[in-house]
């Protein structure tokens, strides 16, 4: 198989070592978790878990930068979405809302009566969104194994947990913010 900077052989093992001319027992890679005592002839390059460590560290600060893009882009989003959201549920409400303030509601009671309604549903919603979300990135990290020879998992720590539900929190209140100062100027 071959692409514009790669060519890729996919075969069995005997196949392989036929090719290359080797051994069947023949090894390109050694992983041990303790020191090896090898024919250094024999050896074409040796590294540590301490190199490979900072190989990643050294990957992942670039990757940090791009993180802190997603989430603000994120919480941008989130706010554009539920503030639609919100602004059609006013809109469908708005002669209730006519009505409310005709009979004498104060602004205060109509927006508990048409926007804080849905505190319940934000929980609902990210309680099913984070396995939801989970399982689509362990399908997405399933195939890095074929393409780039390491195996990734997605990680889920409650600080992360938690940090995720403020954000959301905070920009629904955001969004209803934004519609409460609506309902007041119309």
């Amino acid at each position: 198989m071959t692409d514009n900077t790669h060519c890729y052989l996919y075969t069995g093992r005997e196949n392989a070592t036929a090719l290359a001319g080797v051994d069947s027992d023949a090894y390109n890679c050694i992983i041990s978790k303790d020191a090896l005592s090898l024919d250094k002839d024999r050896v074409a390059s040796e590294t540590t878990m301490t190199v490979t460590a900072d190989t990643m560290e050294n990957m992942m600060g670039p990757m940090h930068a791009i993180m802190v893009i997603f989430e603000i882009v994120g919480v941008v989003l989130g706010v554009f979405v539920l503030y639609l959201i919100i602004n059609m549920i006013v809109a469908e409400t708005a002669t209730n809302i006519s009505v409310m303030k005709v009979l004498g509601f104060s602004q205060k009671e109509i927006s508990n009566r048409v926007l804080n309604v849905n505190h319940i549903l934000v929980c609902i919603g990210y309680l099913i969104g984070i396995p939801a979300a989970y399982m689509f990135v362990k399908v997405g990290y399933s195939d890095t194994i074929e393409n780039y020879g390491m195996l990734l998992s997605p990680v889920l720590k409650a600080r992360t947990l938690v940090i995720g539900f403020v954000l959301t929190w905070v920009v629904y209140e955001i969004s209803l913010l934004l519609q409460k100062k609506k309902i007041i100027k119309d």
